[in-house]
């Protein structure tokens, strides 16, 4: 039986390729311990792959969205909780060990961009200018438990492991922190076109961002920071183009790599202590659009618009 993870880590394979995708891809999620894989796209169904079996299977579907998925995302406290979010207008809770979905959270009345779950917080922004926050342990009726609307859509959203504060940006160009126990609101200004991916540092105040600009840049979030405009670091190298996809940006476990996607067909990998390009993966032949780190092996995954996800290694 051929194990995928051990395959690749071996290098029998460089790079494999998951299959079944059915249009382009849009989104792709390591599970929280790594033996599960979920992508999506264009497709309503979202796949299902386990690691650990023989590879040549193709995915479980996961079925209950009824358009394109866009973007997916694990639970960090439950290896078998998943969340998605839909051109639909709905945010889906997935039960992967049994393959069914738990609820379909309504409230949104556009495409929903982005979505994360923390415990037992989801998140997710949409074209409808509103972040909404949902409590899973709540009936699905009151599950809505916290809701700020904007005049700009919302591409991208995050938030912390206290699940205290929310991270989202769009097409203003600004990203905003929300203060859920305060309820305040703050700006964090410096890219100059549309936010397209964000993603938080496990337990630290470091939030990486990536815009249509065509930089990548890391922040200090912390309350009283010492950085005047909160501005740590810019990473370049990774682009955007006239299609204007959501390209994302994802930290590795350990915090010490960041990578992200880009409109030429290669995923990108920088140093984050050293500030500068790591590696430039290649093997798609469209643009990528998402990338999820292994949280143990030095194994890389992503998706693009040649409607293919692949999973590789890169140099440790």
């Amino acid at each position: 039986m051929a194990n995928l993870l051990e395959l690749v880590t071996a290098e029998q394979l460089e790079v494999y390729e998951l299959t079944g995708l059915k249009g382009e891809g849009l989104g792709l999620s390591f599970s929280s311990e790594g033996n599960c894989i979920a992508i999506c796209g264009n497709d309503p169904n979202i796949l299902l792959f386990d690691n650990y079996v023989d590879c040549k299977k193709g995915g479980f579907p996961l079925v209950g969205h009824k358009n394109a998925v866009l973007e997916v995302c694990w639970s960090k406290q439950s290896n078998g909780t998943l969340v998605s979010c839909s051109a639909d207008r709905t945010v889906g809770l997935w039960d992967v060990e049994f393959l069914k979905c738990l609820t379909r959270f309504k409230g949104h009345s556009e495409i929903v961009n982005s979505c994360k779950i923390e415990d037992s917080i989801i998140v997710s922004g949409s074209d409808d200018g509103t972040v909404r926050v949902w409590d899973i342990r709540v009936s699905t009726k009151e599950s809505c438990i916290y809701e700020h609307k904007w005049n700009y859509q919302i591409t991208a959203v995050t938030l912390d492991c206290n699940m205290s504060n929310i991270y989202c940006g769009g097409i203003e160009n600004i990203i905003f922190c929300i203060d859920l126990r305060g309820n305040n609101i703050a700006k964090i200004t410096g890219h100059n076109d549309t936010i397209t991916g964000l993603d938080i540092r496990s337990e630290t105040d470091q939030l990486v961002s990536n815009s249509m600009d065509g930089s990548i840049i890391i922040w200090d979030v912390r309350p009283y920071s010492l950085v005047e405009d909160r501005k740590l670091s810019t990473l370049v190298g990774s682009q955007h183009n006239f299609e204007k996809n959501l390209h994302r940006v994802r930290w590795n476990g350990d915090g010490d790599l960041i990578a992200a996607a880009s409109s030429d067909c290669y995923v990108y990998i920088w140093s984050v202590k050293y500030q500068k390009l790591f590696q430039k993966l290649p093997g798609h032949t469209g643009a990528t659009t998402d990338v999820s780190f292994h949280p143990k092996l030095p194994i890389i995954a992503s998706i693009g618009m040649d409607r293919r996800a692949l999973i590789g290694k890169y140099t440790n």
